[in-house]
C-alpha cells in the first residue's frame, strides 16, 4: 500500500480547500466599478423585465473615490443596469463571476465591462447587428440621394440579404454557444425590437440548450416559438380569439357566427396607418347592407393618428392594445409585421391572408353578390 507521507496530505487538504474556495466563489457575482465623473453617492444594481416592465434591486453600493462594488447570486445570467445618481446607467450581463467595470460615465460607448462571458456574447452579436444597420441605411441613403441607379425593388432585396447574413451569423454563433444566455438575449431583443422577421429566427430558437432554460430570455423565446410555429394558410379554421372592444363590446369567434369579417391590424402611430384605417373605415360603411364586420385592432400607443374624426359605422369595431406585440389575439394571428390583415368566411375559415384594400373591397363584393 502507498504511504504519501505528512507533506502529500498537506497538499491534498489544501488543493481541496482552494477547490472548495473557489467553486463557491464561481457561484457567485462581485462586481467592482471604477467609473469617473458620475454624479452619486450610491450605485445601484437593478434587474429590469422588460416585457412586464418590472424592476427590483439585487444590490447598492456606497460610492467611495469613483469606486463602488456588488456582491450575490443568480440562479441564471440576466440582463441588469448600474445606476449612480440620476445619470449615469450602464447595462449588462450579469453572471456568477469576477466583472470589472472601468471608464468614464462622460463617454459611456467606452465602459469597459470585463469578466463576463455573456455580456461579450451579447456584444458580439450587437456588433453583427450594427454593421448589418449601416450597410441597410448606407444603401437606402444612396438609392434616394441618386448616387445608384438600382431600383427600389432590387435595394429591398439587398436589405433582405443582408438581413438573412445577420440571421445567419446569430444561427452559426447559436450553434457554437448552445448554452449563452447572452446570444439568447441578444435573438430576446431582436423579438422585442421587430425589426426582423420572426419566422426567420425560429430555426436559431431550436438550438439553445435545455441547460439554460430556466433563464427568463429562453423561457420567452420557447413561448414565442409555439406562437409563431403555427402557420396559418386559407382554408384553416380562424385561431380562438376574444377581446373586448373600446366600446366595451366582447368580440370572439362565436360573435361573428356565420358572418363573414375583416380582422385588420394596424399601428397605432403615424400617418401612412391612419390614412390606411380612414380607408377601413370606408369599406365599412359601405358594407354595413352586407353583413360583412370589420374589426381594427391597434398595436402600440393610442394617439391623434387613430383618433380619426369619422362617424364609426356599426360594422366597425375597434381594440387598442398597449401591450405592443405581447397582445394574446396578435400572436395566435402569427402577425409580425404591420398592417397585416385576415378576411374571414361565414364558416369561421380564413377566405384571404394579408389582402390589398382593393382586394378587400372586391371579395366584399363577391360575397354580397353571392349572397
Amino acid at each position: 500500500m502507498r504511504s504519501y507521507g505528512t507533506k502529500g496530505i498537506l497538499f491534498f487538504w489544501i488543493t481541496l480547500i482552494v477547490y472548495v474556495n473557489q467553486s463557491c466563489i464561481e457561484d457567485e457575482f462581485s462586481i467592482h466599478g471604477n467609473i469617473r465623473n458620475t454624479q452619486g453617492e450610491y450605485a445601484y444594481l437593478i434587474h429590469k423585465d422588460l416585457i412586464k416592465g418590472t424592476s427590483y434591486i439585487i444590490d447598492s453600493s456606497e460610492v467611495v473615490d469613483n469606486e463602488f462594488s456588488f456582491h450575490g447570486r443568480l440562479e441564471v445570467p440576466c440582463e441588469c443596469q448600474i445606476l449612480i445618481g440620476n445619470k449615469t446607467k450602464i447595462n449588462l450581463i450579469v453572471e456568477n463571476s469576477k466583472i470589472e467595470i472601468s471608464g468614464t460615465a462622460r463617454i459611456p460607448e467606452e465602459i469597459k465591462i470585463r469578466g463576463s462571458k455573456n455580456e461579450n456574447d451579447f456584444q458580439t452579436l450587437v456588433e453583427t447587428y450594427k454593421q448589418c444597420q449601416a450597410q441597410k441605411n448606407n444603401l437606402w441613403s444612396n438609392m434616394v440621394n441618386d448616387k445608384d441607379s438600382t431600383s427600389e425593388k432590387q435595394t429591398k432585396d439587398k436589405i433582405i440579404a443582408i438581413e438573412d447574413s445577420m440571421i445567419n451569423s446569430c444561427y452559426d454563433f447559436v450553434e457554437r454557444n448552445p448554452r449563452s444566455v447572452g446570444a439568447a438575449y441578444f435573438v430576446y431583443y431582436l423579438l422585442l425590437d421587430r425589426q426582423t422577421d420572426i419566422k426567420k429566427l425560429i430555426p436559431t430558437i431550436c438550438l439553445f440548450s435545455k441547460d439554460i432554460s430556466k433563464s427568463e430570455y429562453v423561457e420567452y423565446l420557447n413561448s414565442e416559438y409555439e406562437l409563431y410555429n403555427v402557420d396559418l394558410k386559407i382554408g384553416d379554421m380562424t385561431p380562438i380569439f376574444e377581446f373586448v372592444s373600446d366600446s366595451g363590446t366582447i368580440i370572439n369567434n362565436n360573435f361573428f357566427e356565420n358572418k363573414f369579417y375583416i380582422i385588420n391590424f394596424n399601428s397605432s402611430n403615424g400617418n401612412s396607418h391612419s390614412k390606411r384605417e380612414a380607408k377601413i373605415i370606408e369599406l365599412a360603411n359601405k358594407n354595413i347592407e352586407k353583413n360583412i364586420y370589420f374589426v381594427s385592432i391597434f398595436i402600440g400607443k393610442e394617439d391623434k393618428h387613430t383618433n380619426i374624426n369619422k362617424e364609426k359605422p356599426v360594422n366597425y369595431y375597434t381594440f387598442h392594445s398597449k401591450d405592443y406585440w405581447e397582445t394574446k389575439i396578435t400572436k395566435s394571428f402569427g402577425v409580425n409585421n404591420l398592417p397585416y390583415c385576415f378576411i374571414i368566411d361565414n364558416n369561421d375559415r380564413i377566405l384571404s391572408i394579408n389582402p390589398t384594400l382593393q382586394q378587400i373591397d372586391s371579395l366584399c363584393c363577391n360575397i354580397h353578390n353571392n349572397n
